[in-house]
């Protein structure tokens, strides 16, 4: 016990005579070691999740949790349960045993149905079976487009019967999709349609309905392609969008000389009119006489006709007198007519708005009545369609950039800073073990400097005093002396000639 004692004795002494920066360092390094400690064994005992399945129903997640408990897999849920992962080291195992248990999420059997088939089987049977195989064959198909996450077939095939011969039953055929994204190309929808209306006898591109998850009509069984949304409102958006982009960068390359990048905002809001019109217009002009016939019968008829005069009322009373005579005129009027016929072209502009916000901390280059008039007319401003233009100065708000987007931090950059953080504990500590035995050894340098400037001044100083007799053991300690101060001035020359040095100074 009592030399438990001693021992803490000693270091609490040794603890006391060491300098301030000495302690410092120690401590810093002692607290580095425990904090490189703890993060090492946080990062090796800790488990690494990976994704085993991700957007996935909750039925399906159900389903794949309980088999993973029966297996005894530690597993997370994340996003609202339609993710889950597990340890990263089980993933690919456990996809494999869930792919042979059939129970992967959105699983659809295909002709491995008839794997199962036995002697009882009817025909019936067989068909029906056909018929789901068919559906999940076409589901697995169109699942392993890259736009699509999932897919839900739904296949009508009329009945075949001996005693009807009938030829005007057709299959039918309806898509459920649901995308990766918010939009579907109008080629993979068709390239959908193609793929069912192939895979299933009888069946028409035109019986062929798909739609998304929302309710979306993708395909109605239509030819046009302006009748389905992605034929016909994806151009038109796509028209839109491209009108509008012209004008933002003819309104870009205006303004960005005058006020900078960063220093307005563009916004352009353009009005289509996607009708076909077609407009007839027939103008008449002063009508021509084309063709005259004139029948006249009796005596006095055929003078009149002769005679050449003209019709008029004495004549038509003169006739009256002789009754057998009869007039018959008829004239035919070529009526000149000019007939336009206009068809306008759908994507037509029918109103164009524009707002320009520009910094009022960049102070004004030019007033907003100039800014106004530009942005006018390099959009093509008609006002009698209703165009507008509204131009406001207005002080933009100072954020950054980094601050607008908040994205949650990832695997690789939590492991990042534990990197950085391991990093920085073994600089700290190899700083403060760098400057103890620094210390230490600048300390054990000044103590033998301070014994052998003793040691030096008491062998020069002996010959100063009076000569005394030595007896041999005198003679041996000065001898011996003499050689440690030579031995100690061959091995460090600066010490010796700074004390030479300071001699010397203090002898004058």
């Amino acid at each position: 016990m009592d030399q438990v004692n001693n021992r803490f004795e000693n270091i609490k002494d040794k603890w006391l005579s060491l300098s301030r920066p000495m302690k410092i360092g120690i401590v810093s390094g002692l607290l580095s070691l425990i904090a490189i400690g703890v993060i090492s064994f946080t990062l090796l005992t800790r488990v690494q999740y990976g994704v085993l399945f991700a957007n996935v129903s909750q039925g399906d997640a159900g389903n794949i949790t309980a088999t993973l408990k029966s297996q005894n897999v530690p597993y997370k849920l994340v996003d609202g349960g339609t993710t889950i992962m597990i340890p990263d080291d089980k993933v690919d195992q456990t996809r494999i045993d869930l792919a042979m248990a059939n129970k992967l999420p959105n699983s659809t059997s295909g002709f491995e149905l008839f794997d199962k088939t036995n002697m009882m089987t009817t025909d019936q049977d067989r068909k029906i079976m056909y018929q789901r195989a068919l559906t999940g064959e076409l589901e697995r198909s169109i699942s392993s487009l890259n736009e699509v996450q999932s897919a839900r077939v739904i296949l009508v095939t009329p009945s075949q019967s001996v005693f009807d011969d009938s030829t005007d039953k057709k299959a039918s055929a309806s898509v459920i999709l649901t995308l990766k994204g918010n939009t579907i190309s109008n080629s993979a929808v068709q390239g959908i349609v193609a793929l069912t209306s192939a895979s299933v006898e009888n069946l028409n591109p035109d019986n062929v309905k798909v739609v998304d998850s929302n309710g979306n009509v993708l395909a109605d069984g239509s030819n046009d392609d302006d009748n389905s949304l992605t034929g016909g409102n994806s151009k038109v958006l796509q028209m839109k969008q491209q009108y509008e982009n012209q004008l933002t960068q003819k309104l870009n390359a205006l303004l960005a000389p005058i006020y900078g990048a960063g220093k307005y905002q563009v916004a352009i809001n353009v009005d289509l009119d996607f009708n076909s019109v077609e407009r007839n217009t027939v103008k008449y002009t002063n009508p021509n006489i084309r063709s005259e016939n004139l029948q006249i019968a009796g005596n006095n008829a055929n003078n009149q006709q002769t005679s050449g005069q003209p019709d008029n009322a004495a004549n038509v009373a003169g006739a009256k007198k002789d009754q057998d005579g009869t007039f018959n005129r008829t004239i035919n009027n070529e009526l000149d007519t000019d007939t336009t016929k206009i068809i306008n072209a759908p994507g037509s502009v029918q109103r164009i708005t524009a707002s320009v916000a520009l910094n009022g901390n960049a102070g004004n280059a030019i007033s907003s009545d100039q800014v106004q008039t530009m942005v006018a007319n390099a959009i093509g401003l008609n006002p009698k369609r209703g165009d507008t233009v509204n131009i406001q100065d207005i002080a933009f708000a100072k954020t950054k950039t980094n601050a607008t987007s908040s994205t949650a931090p990832t695997k690789k950059d939590n492991n990042l800073w534990i990197y950085l953080a391991v990093a920085a504990g073994i600089i700290t500590l190899g700083l403060a073990t760098f400057f103890i035995i620094r210390s230490r050894r600048r300390r054990a340098e000044e103590d033998e400097y301070e014994e052998y400037e003793d040691e030096i001044e008491e062998v020069v100083e002996a010959p100063k005093s009076a000569p005394v007799e030595l007896d041999e053991n005198a003679e041996s300690v000065v001898e011996s002396k003499t050689n440690q101060a030579k031995e100690f001035a061959t091995k460090n020359p600066d010490i010796v000639a700074d004390l030479v040095k300071t001699w010397v100074r203090e002898d004058k």
